[in-house]
């Protein structure tokens, strides 16, 4: 008898544990039910715990030309108020979003033009209507816009492709009709502007590493900072917080992370060897909280890790990923609330895991 009771409550223990970590999974994702493919999203700006918009583009609309098989790609928002249960989609026409941006309150997003299936030197800058909770045209260009990193009624900065293939720095004073290009002998990468400064990334020459880090004044329109990084480390992606600024990069089968703290020194945060190519695809820091998604070339495929330190980059823990191959990061928030970081990572076929 005795047997058969320890049997019954072990299968009923067993049971429990099953439907907790199923209740946890199934708490920890959310779902945008009308996405039918995978979709790339570029950015998300997250205003509150609650509110999210999602940048991407869907691209099951397939249509026959003549005899050629066209692949129409429809720039769309998603909008959320209320943590992910329910989504609301903008169509902004054919295209594919390109950026989004928050400055003084106010969210942006640029669209990459596209033509009969063809991608065009032309953009269009979205502003959010606040009371209308809709999207108007803000400007357009004909520049192929990467990165809006200031935008506001009287100056608007951008990256930008300078007609060679090389991404420059532009700025203008009349919503794109006019562009000045700020001088830079080479492409420009992971630039982020923080109260008239830009740092980016650049190389010594041509198709090089980038391990030239640089700040820019857009006030008196000169270099402030050109400094190499690290011996053998070239940069990918640029984290800044409370002024002090934290680089990832990878060199072929190695990652790592540096920190420059605000005299100009390095301090090597974190380190991973791998045997395949690897790479950083996210990157960001709040606090002492410092996170990182990177990607290992599995032959076909790519296998992607997500990486956490809570103390500053002393210790790191891997995150689990619902689905390691689909994952692609969409964005992160601060939750004021509660001070910590929380992210969002597409995990494939309309899902959206969050981890805090």
């Amino acid at each position: 008898m005795n047997k058969r009771w320890f049997i019954i409550l072990s299968g009923l223990i067993f049971l429990l544990i099953t439907l907790s970590f199923g209740c946890e999974k199934k708490k920890n994702v959310m779902k945008i039910n009308n996405l039918k493919s995978m979709i790339s999203f570029n950015n998300c700006l997250l205003m509150s715990a609650k509110e999210g918009y999602l940048f991407g583009e869907s691209k099951d609309n397939v249509h026959w030309s003549g005899s050629d098989l066209l692949a129409t790609q429809q720039a769309l928002i998603y909008r959320t108020n209320n943590k992910g249960a329910t989504w609301v989609t903008y169509d902004l026409g054919e295209g594919y979003m390109s950026n989004s941006l928050s400055t003084n309150g106010r969210i942006y997003a640029s669209k990459i033009c596209i033509e009969k299936g063809r991608i065009l030197d032309s953009s269009i800058v979205y502003k959010l209507n606040e009371k209308a909770k809709n999207w108007e045209v803000c400007f357009a260009t004909s520049k192929y816009i990467r990165d809006m990193l200031y935008i506001d009624e009287h100056y608007q900065l951008i990256t930008a492709n300078d007609g060679h293939d090389r991404f420059k720095l532009f700025e203008s004073y009349n919503k794109g009709i006019n562009w000045s290009e700020i001088s830079s002998p080479f492409s420009i990468y992971a630039p982020i502007f923080n109260d008239k400064h830009v740092w980016y990334l650049t190389t010594e020459k041509v198709d090089d590493y980038h391990n030239i880090l640089v700040k820019y004044d857009t006030y008196f329109k000169r270099n402030l900072i050109a400094e190499k990084l690290p011996a053998g480390f070239s940069g990918d992606i640029i984290g800044e917080y409370n002024k002090e600024l934290y680089i990832a990069g990878s060199q072929n089968t190695s990652i790592d992370i540096y920190k420059r703290s605000l005299d100009g020194g390095y301090v090597l945060l974190f380190h991973k060897e791998a045997k395949e190519r690897i790479f950083p695809k996210a990157f960001h820091v709040f606090g002492n909280e410092i996170l990182l998604l990177y990607g290992k070339r599995q032959n076909m495929y790519v296998e992607n890790c997500l990486v956490k330190s809570l103390d500053g980059g002393q210790t790191w823990k891997e995150e689990y990923l619902l689905n390691s191959q689909y994952a692609d990061p969409i964005g992160f928030y601060n939750d004021s609330s509660q001070n910590r970081l929380t992210s969002w990572i597409y995990s494939g076929f309309g899902n959206i895991q969050v981890i805090n």
